[in-house]
């Protein structure tokens, strides 16, 4: 498969041009740190139809992360429908509230267990019962969701069809899915975004948009992205997009991937009891069901040189690829098999409410705002609430009354101050 823009890249830094263009450097600090110049007006169309052809659908590059890529699916299924109203499962990332702001989208929130809002136990019933009563323009999910849940994404987007409302999905962390046969796109999704920098060989900050063609057809897809983008991507994040289009269309690539897998499933059996998630490359460990808390088990792995993707009192998080080689994986396995095993830890997670809505995302998110302590938050009206990323998931949305329940699971999971109108 061609590289177009590695190609123009390579070439353009062996012909020794003067730079007497962006950026500053010229070439000093990076020498493939370019911009646009003359040639490269079309390199990313080709690159982008190359990864197309790799997923199966119309396919968009992003420089600036699947968050760029929420907001303008956020604008795409909203113009295409004349509807503001988006239903959403409640452990959305952070960047949905802002796209909400941007676009002054309202939310209808689907049944959720407030007591983990990082995953639910969403099901397609739950969507058909929520439609039922709500005009929306889609129903926007997280699959799979930072703990690695993979949703029944082809029975709800049989849901959606029926209720005649387009389905997206925040693939952020799914996008080698399409090598397992479980991409959402691959299940009746209508519009979704990857975050290809987070599971596939791309540096940081590098995404996709994929839609179905019908969908592609009927929007000016690139006006949607340019809304809310830079003018100056990265053409080192677009040239390791257009790299990854190479290796995934490489048999030992995808043969690494089912390496992996398997080496994740080995791993799952061994932590029987104590794991969560169905994601074929996560594995999200319950440290509580052994006697140790996350940040034990964290500081554990720590010492033994391995770093977990995420980790807090109740859960760490491992990632994996085809990159984790075979002398990483006996690495973990014989650090998890050291684990003691004790009494199981009793831990009474706070609920988190769906709490009563004062104003909308956009008018909370854009109000002068002021940060208290959240001991004295009770009652008060919350702005755009900034949370750690990982996991960027918030825990009060911007527009709802903080309650007494908010303030418990604020501090339970470390927040001392919060923005509020």
């Amino acid at each position: 498969m061609e590289t177009p823009i590695v190609d123009f890249i390579t070439s353009y830094v062996d012909s020794g041009t003067m730079r007497l263009h962006m950026p500053g450097h010229k070439g000093a600090v990076d020498p493939r740190d370019i911009t646009e110049i003359d040639g490269t007006d079309d390199l990313i169309r080709r690159s982008e139809a190359n990864a197309s052809s790799i997923f199966g659908f119309p396919t968009f590059y992003s420089a600036e992360g699947s968050s760029l890529m929420i907001r303008a699916m956020c604008n795409i299924v909203t113009n295409l429908t004349g509807k503001r109203i988006i239903v959403a499962s409640r452990n959305c990332h952070q960047s949905f509230i802002s796209a909400c702001a941007l676009l002054d989208i309202d939310v209808e929130w689907l049944p959720f267990d407030g007591k983990n809002y990082l995953s639910s136990d969403l099901t397609a019933q739950m969507v058909d019962e929520v439609l039922e009563r709500t005009s929306a323009s889609c129903v926007y999910l997280t699959s799979p969701d930072y703990l690695g849940k993979i949703y029944d994404i082809e029975s709800i987007s049989s849901v959606c069809h029926k209720h005649g409302v387009y389905l997206a999905v925040d693939n952020a962390h799914g996008s080698y899915l399409k090598f397992f046969d479980r991409h959402p796109m691959d299940l009746g999704c209508d519009i979704c975004c990857d975050s290809a920098h987070k599971t596939l060989p791309v540096i940081t900050g590098g995404a996709y948009l994929h839609m179905t063609g019908e969908l592609a057809s009927r929007v000016d897809v690139s006006k949607s992205i340019e809304l809310f983008a830079s003018t100056s991507p990265s053409w080192r994040i677009l040239e390791s997009l257009d790299m990854a289009n190479k290796i995934m269309t490489n048999e030992d690539f995808v043969s690494g991937l089912q390496r992996a897998a398997s080496s994740v499933n080995d791993l799952r059996r061994i932590c029987a009891g104590f794991s969560y998630g169905n994601e074929p490359l996560k594995l999200t460990l319950l440290p509580n069901k052994i006697g140790l808390t996350g940040f034990e088990l964290a500081s554990t792995l720590r010492n033994n040189g391995i770093e977990p993707e995420f980790a807090d009192n109740n859960y760490v998080t491992l990632m994996f690829s085809p990159y984790t080689t075979s002398e990483d994986f006996d690495k973990l396995t014989k650090t998890i098999e050291a684990l003691p095993h004790r009494a199981p830890l009793s831990v009474d997670l706070p609920e988190i409410p769906l709490s009563t809505r004062a104003m909308s995302i956009r008018e909370a998110s854009l109000s002068v705002s002021r940060e208290i302590p959240v001991d004295d938050a009770e009652g008060l009206i919350a702005s755009f609430t900034k949370t750690s990323c990982p996991p960027a998931v918030p825990i009060v949305i911007a527009g709802e009354v903080i309650t007494s329940e908010h303030i418990n699971a604020l501090k339970y999971y470390g927040f001392t101050t919060i923005r509020v109108i």
